[in-house]
């Protein structure tokens, strides 16, 4: 689908770029209700990442698509890996 390559990685980074600044605006907006302690806010954020965004998603690909089992786990955790790393890397860099 994609001949430009260098148009591929812009759409990319677009993408992402989008992604982390939306999640930013909703932990900025939810912090009030977070815990005061950096780390678990971060947990906690981290939390509402992995529900709203990689269950469903691995959810999708297993009823939709003929995915292998193995290739959807490995989904599944770099999902939750990346939510880990967005929830704190938000706590403490918005906090």
């Amino acid at each position: 689908k994609w001949s430009n390559t260098p148009k591929y990685i812009t759409y990319q980074f677009l993408g992402i770029l989008l992604q982390t600044l939306l999640w930013a605006f909703v932990f900025a907006f939810i912090k009030p209700v977070l815990s005061e302690t950096t780390i678990t806010a971060g947990l906690t954020f981290s939390l509402i990442i992995f529900v709203m965004k990689i269950i469903p998603r691995a959810y999708d690909m297993w009823i939709q698509t003929n995915y292998p089992n193995q290739l959807l786990v490995i989904e599944f955790i770099n999902g939750t890996i990346g939510g880990l790393v967005i929830g704190i890397t938000m706590a403490y860099m918005i906090r």
